[in-house]
């Protein structure tokens, strides 16, 4: 008799005795389990916020948009990376044919088309016309040439009215 609640009781502990899981008590176990990790993750939060007020105000921070100066630095950085792979020979200066060789679409049809685009292009943004670019130049963006002001067309001059008569009163 020993030996058969010997055997039951490992059964029991096993698992395979335990009757079958109902649908219901999985999706409320699963639900406790969901409302424990909100719990879980709001008291972490709250503690993070008591214990580390600077680690608080660095999570808001970077939530906050990027100021001027931060924007500034990041398309700096960009310009920086773009340079580098328009750079194909690493001298510091990009030649006309590095930068076609490298902005030119692949389709021959599309890169036809954009050649004498990219040509102005490279044209503008070499300021001192030494024929390559450095990275200030290639980071600085081409002054567009504004074309000539027309000369307005002079306003109608207003018609005069005319002058009421006086009236004399010594006449």
């Amino acid at each position: 008799m020993r030996t058969f609640l010997t055997m039951v009781a490992t059964l029991v502990v096993a698992g395979m005795l335990a009757g079958p899981v109902r649908a219901e008590d999985a999706q409320a176990d699963q639900k406790k389990a969901k409302a424990e990790q909100r719990e879980a993750k709001k008291a972490k939060a709250a503690e993070a916020k008591k214990a580390k007020p600077a680690e608080a105000k660095k999570a808001k921070a970077e939530k906050q948009p990027l100021s001027a100066v931060q924007k500034k630095a990041k398309v700096e950085e960009a310009m920086k990376k773009r340079f580098g792979k328009l750079d194909s020979d690493k001298n510091d200066a990009i030649s006309l044919e590095e930068f076609m060789a490298k902005s030119l679409p692949k389709d021959e049809t599309k890169a036809e088309k954009a050649k004498d685009r990219l040509t102005k292009r490279f044209a503008a943004l070499d300021a001192n016309a030494d024929k390559s670019l450095s990275l200030a130049e290639f980071a600085t963006p081409p002054k567009k040439e504004k074309a000539p002001k027309q000369a307005k067309p002079a306003k109608a001059e207003k018609k005069a009215k005319p002058a009421k008569a006086k009236k004399n009163p010594d006449a």
